[in-house]
C-alpha cells in the first residue's frame, strides 16, 4: 500500500510539474470537493514527512535561538511545542512562535499537496519553509476560493496526527 501511494504522488507531481510555469488554479482545484480527496492523500502523506524533518533538524532552524519538537498528539489544538533561549537559564515556551511555525508547517504542507506548476522552493523557502511572495499570493487565493480553507486544514492535521481525546 505504502509503495503505491508514493508511485501515485510521484506520478502525480510528474505530471503537474510539466508544462509552463503558473499559479495554483484555485477556483478549480480548491473549490471542488474531488480535489478535496486528492489534496487529503497527499496532504497525509506529506505532513508526516514535514514533522519527521522537524524532529530531526538543529535547534535554531526553523527559529533562532529557538528548539522545536513535535508532539505525539495535538494538544489543545497544536501539534508542536517551541522552546525560547533553548539550553539558558532564560528558557521558556513561546506560543506566538509556535503558532507562527505551526501555520508554515500547515501551509507547505498544504500547497505541497496541491497540484502546481512552481517549484516548492518558488513558495516556500526550504530551510525555514516561510511563504516567499509567490507562495503568500497562492495562499491568499486558496483562502478566497475556499473561505473553509483553514478549518479543513485544521481537520486534516488532526486526522493525520491525532488529538490527545484520541
Amino acid at each position: 500500500m505504502y509503495s503505491l501511494l508514493t508511485a501515485a504522488l510521484f506520478l502525480l507531481s510528474s505530471v503537474v510539474h510539466a508544462g509552463p510555469v503558473a499559479t495554483l488554479d484555485t477556483e478549480s482545484f480548491v473549490g471542488s470537493e474531488k480535489s478535496w480527496r486528492l489534496i487529503r492523500i497527499g496532504y497525509s502523506a506529506i505532513l508526516p514527512v514535514r514533522l519527521k524533518e522537524i524532529e530531526g533538524a538543529m535547534p535554531g532552524r526553523f527559529i533562532p535561538k529557538a528548539e522545536v519538537v513535535v508532539l505525539l498528539r495535538m494538544k489543545k489544538g497544536h501539534f508542536l511545542k517551541v522552546t525560547c533561549d533553548a539550553g539558558t537559564d532564560a528558557a521558556a515556551e513561546c506560543p506566538d512562535k509556535r503558532n507562527l511555525l505551526e501555520a508554515r508547517v500547515v501551509a507547505a504542507a498544504f500547497l505541497e499537496s496541491a497540484p502546481r506548476t512552481h517549484k516548492m522552493e518558488e513558495l516556500v523557502r526550504p530551510t525555514t519553509w516561510e511563504l516567499t511572495p509567490l507562495g503568500r499570493r497562492t495562499l491568499e487565493k486558496a483562502e478566497a476560493d475556499c473561505p473553509d480553507l483553514w478549518a479543513r486544514l485544521r481537520a486534516m492535521t488532526e486526522s493525520v496526527i491525532g488529538t490527545e481525546d484520541d
